[in-house]
């Protein structure tokens, strides 16, 4: 929903490139002391930071020519500590984040590899959402550290990490090795292995010093000829003096490269000016890793219901292109959460979730009683939420699928009538479930797949539908069979013989031949 109310916003910067080994790229920042628009000036809507300064395609172009062979000088120079903390040992949480991003492995494959390293006796148990280690562990962790690298890299005092997380079950220590000094295991599976050394490293680097450093950041002043704007632009590097942790695990996310020397007052030589285009992005789609990120941040779920969670998304309400970790709600998914924002809004409310997971947890500690919890949920309520028994009831008459469609696109400009998208009648098909949604104008109706990423399914794609031609196309024979261009919910494709070929996109399926196609029938 937010990508699809999001707002693309287009503007342009302007590179540097300065002479010196090796050659630093700074971007534009200022001119004459106004911010020059970046992406972090805009909000979701398209609107721009008061005071900042867009730049159009040919501002930016008139400005790089003036620009071009203007004396540079160094503006500032400002050192600033750079301090990364060791991560906490693993949990399941963010285990499972960790394979995603460095391993590209589904919380299903990552799961299953944990529980194979913990029944061959690998790994301690992992489902867990506490990072604490028991003393052995934490001695043995420190123990492999100063042997490995050196009693330097290692703080005086042992580390203890404790849950961030307020509701947190402490029965369970981290993830971490059983064996600390066992750095590779050997028949569990190629996933397995490259999990646990990333667990093996991690619980290492917990019980290591902190990476030290500098960034520095320099800014450079220079006049552009003809309106003598004063422009200013910006670059930085990070140096790491003290590797600590980072000498047995690097986070993800790199620091920007090593700044060279620069002096304030220093005269440089620009070796270009080049304008760049940009364009503000939506929010980036879900993956199972921040998903489940987001969810532990919201304080929902446990470390035995992540990947269950995941399973039954992707069985009934997401999924993916092909290669790609993004997850992307089906149009079924749309019409569901339609239904539950209308009739039972409390219930998919995030604070729901986390209120019951606290109620549980009374239960849990004896301070609440399950069946005073479950009379207050189903028929009683108990100030917080309405009870269920009345969401049902008012449901009935606050919601008609009938009436009620998925998505209305407005009045279609040539047909007059209102277009609206359509759940359709959902099925199940090797073990996931699979809607038939369908646009609708007037008595006219267009199929589309339930696979459609909805934020690109637009007003004029829309209309476009239904007066675009759909075929078929007959294109003569091959081998004794009829070919047939025609266009179904996943787009243009080739009939013959009984089978379906998807047609390239770089054809037009109106003005496909038959030599077009002969090579894709092969």
């Amino acid at each position: 929903k937010e990508r699809m109310a999001f707002v693309v916003s287009e503007f342009h910067g302007i590179d540097m490139v300065v002479a010196g080994d090796p050659a630093v790229t700074a971007a534009l920042r200022s001119i004459d002391g106004a911010e020059v628009a970046a992406s972090r000036h805009f909000d979701a809507a398209g609107a721009l930071k008061p005071g900042v300064v867009a730049l159009g395609a040919e501002q930016a172009a008139d400005l790089v020519q003036r620009l071009e062979g203007a004396p540079l000088t160094v503006l500032s120079v400002e050192p600033k500590a750079y301090r990364r903390r060791a991560p906490f040992p693993y949990i399941t949480s963010s285990l499972l984040q960790d394979a995603a991003g460095r391993l590209r492995l589904g919380s299903k494959s990552a799961q299953s590899a944990l529980q194979s390293l913990f029944e061959a006796g690998h790994i301690t148990y992992p489902r867990t959402d506490s990072p604490h280690m028991a003393p052995q562990a934490i001695a043995a962790a420190r123990a492999t550290a100063i042997e490995m690298f050196g009693a330097q890299n290692v703080p005086e005092k042992a580390r203890h990490p404790k849950a961030k997380k307020a509701n947190a079950q402490e029965a369970h220590e981290a993830l971490r090795p059983t064996n600390k000094a066992r750095r590779t295991v050997k028949g569990v599976g190629a996933n397995a292995q490259r999990i646990y050394e990333m667990i093996w490293r991690r619980t290492i680097a917990s019980q290591m010093i902190d990476a030290t450093g500098t960034t520095t950041t320099v800014s450079f002043s220079v006049t552009a000829s003809g309106a003598g704007e004063k422009c200013v632009f910006t670059a930085s590097g990070t140096v790491i003096d003290v590797p600590g942790f980072r000498l047995v695990y690097l986070p993800q996310t790199e620091e920007e490269p090593a700044m060279p020397v620069f002096d304030t007052g220093q005269a440089c030589t620009a070796e270009s000016f080049t304008a760049v285009a940009h364009a503000t992005k939506p929010p980036a789609r879900y993956t199972e890793g921040t998903l489940i990120k987001a969810l532990e941040d919201e304080g929902i779920g446990r470390p035995s219901t992540y990947t269950s969670t995941m399973q039954s998304l992707r069985l009934r309400y997401v999924w993916s292109k092909k290669g790609d970790a993004a997850l992307i709600p089906t149009v079924s998914a749309f019409a569901v959460d339609r239904v539950m924002q209308a009739c039972f809004a409390e219930l998919t409310d995030r604070r729901f979730t986390n209120q019951m997971e606290e109620r549980l947890d009374s239960v849990v500690a004896g301070d609440l009683g399950y069946e005073d919890l479950l009379s207050a949920f189903w028929s009683e309520g108990d100030g917080t939420w309405t009870p269920l028994e009345t969401l049902i009831v008012n449901g009935k008459t606050l919601f008609d699928p009938k009436t009620t469609p998925v998505m209305s696109f407005g009045v279609h400009p040539e047909l007059g009538d209102e277009v609206v998208l359509r759940a359709g009648r959902a099925y199940r098909s090797k073990g996931r479930t699979v809607g038939r949604p369908y646009l609708a104008c007037g008595k006219k109706t267009v199929s589309i797949a339930d696979e459609t990423e909805m934020d690109l399914l637009t007003p004029e794609v829309a209309f476009a539908k239904f007066t675009e031609d759909r075929g078929p196309w007959d294109l003569g024979e091959h081998d004794g069979h009829p070919v047939q261009v025609m266009i179904g919910i996943y787009g243009p494709y080739v009939k013959w013989n009984g089978r379906n070929v998807k047609l390239p996109k770089t054809l037009d399926p109106a003005s496909a031949s038959l030599a077009d196609v002969a090579g894709l029938l092969e």
